[in-house]
């Protein structure tokens, strides 16, 4: 790159999207647009691409847009208000999703299909 920063497709690439998730992700408001220099293209900096993974993750994690919205704007530190709100809640659903998840992996290890032998509750 010549230039600072990453254009769009770069930015993609990089995050593991296609270019039109980026630009959805702009429409709803989870990731800003640079401004267009008078020549040239758009320019993200590291900081897109961190908040893009962040989105990513939060995904996996079975976080909803509207949450990862939320969630976005506590860790910008926006609005106080609405952090002081919602931060518990998220921090409760974080701490619920990371039991769910240490309890799926769990239950996979034991269970037949992963090569487990010891039957599952389900299988009992």
């Amino acid at each position: 790159m010549t230039e600072m920063g990453q254009t769009i497709g770069q930015l993609a690439a990089a995050a593991g999207v296609n270019r039109q998730t980026v630009r959805y992700y702009q429409r709803r408001g989870l990731l800003e647009q640079p401004p267009r220099p008078a020549h040239g293209y758009r320019r993200y900096e590291q900081a897109a691409l961190e908040r893009l993974r962040f989105i990513k993750r939060a995904q996996a994690l079975g976080f909803t847009l509207d949450e990862i919205k939320h969630l976005l704007v506590l860790s910008d530190g926006r609005c106080a208000g609405v952090q002081a709100r919602h931060r518990p809640s998220a921090m409760t659903s974080i701490g619920a999703l990371m039991t769910s998840r240490a309890y799926a992996a769990r239950w996979m290890k034991r269970s037949p299909l992963a090569g487990g032998a010891t039957p599952t509750p389900i299988a009992r």
